[in-house]
Parts: structure tokens; sequence; C-alpha cells
């Protein structure tokens, strides 16, 4: 277990102020002295994202994070996977997107960037993993591959998933 994900499971919560990202609504800020903990849950115990330089009280609401000072906690990306490894094939946005790949792989991108047209691919590193679509339209359930080019944080900003997704994933967290 990386440190990271050690030092959110000994947390004070009266030592800790927590926002809602305003950039992106599915994230929390969780602010330590120590850094500031990005997260998808508003228990700041929870599996973090991963984290930033510590930020003083009035920077917290202004904050835009950048790929630069952005730090990927690898448990998280774990966890990440092996959701996705479990439930894709029962995302009903993947499950209409998987009705243009029959007999293919399909690229399953989460969603920092809103594709402009249906067959569009995200790009490699906003694409979290593929799956295979058979020629019957259905997503193999045990098809899933990770794409280790894959980024939490980039240029386009903070991950972004489905509703369907999120929640799976913070069954998990």
């Amino acid at each position: 277990m990386d440190k990271l994900s050690k030092a959110s499971q000994m947390i004070n919560r009266s030592l800790i102020q927590s926002i809602k990202y305003s950039p992106q609504k599915q994230i929390y800020l969780h602010a330590l002295p120590s850094a500031t903990l990005v997260s998808f849950s508003s228990n700041p115990n929870s599996i973090p994202i991963g984290s930033i330089p510590s930020l003083k009280k009035d920077e917290l609401e202004s904050v835009i994070i950048k790929p630069e000072q952005f730090k990927a906690n690898a448990d998280f990306l774990n966890v990440l996977h092996s959701t996705f490894s479990r439930s894709a094939h029962l995302d009903p946005t993947y499950q209409i997107d998987a009705l243009n790949y029959p007999g293919s792989f399909m690229a399953l991108g989460d969603y920092k960037i809103i594709l402009d047209y249906m067959n569009q691919r995200p790009d490699l590193q906003n694409t979290i993993g593929f799956v295979h679509v058979g020629f019957d339209n259905i997503i193999n359930p045990e098809s899933y591959e990770k794409n280790d080019a894959y980024t939490v944080c980039n240029i386009d900003g903070v991950i972004t998933l489905s509703d369907f997704m999120l929640e799976e994933l913070q069954k998990e967290l």
C-alpha cells in the first residue's frame, strides 16, 4: 500500500477542510497539513485518486488542479481497473456505445472530454481500458484490458466517470 493511502486511513477529521471541486462536481478536495487529497468520496478516509500540494484555506475554493502538481495514487488505479473489469459491461452508457463496435474492441474513455460524434475514440491518455464487443453488440464481460497509458489527471482535467461507474467505484473506496 502506498504512503498516500496509509496516510488517508489515519486522518483526524477535525484537522480537515473538505469541499467539492468546482470544475468537476464528482471530486472532493480534502485539505491536510501535508497535502490536499483529491477523492471521489466526501469521506477523507477513503482511497484518494491522488494528491496535490497542501493548500491554504483561502486557496482551496479557487484551485485548478494541474497535471504537473498532481500525484496519482497507485492504490486508486488498482481499484479503478478492478471496478471497470467487474462492472464496465453493465454500464448503460458503454452498452449504448457498444452498438457502434460489433465484432471489435471498444475504448472505455473517461469523460474529461465529451466526444464530438459517435464512433470517435477518446485520446489514449483518456482511455481507461478496452473491451471486446461481440457481433451481437454485447460487451464481453471478461474482456476488459487496462490501458497502462491512462492518466487520471492531464491537460484535459481530472477523471470524470458516468453516474453508473461512479457509484460502482464508490462502493470500493
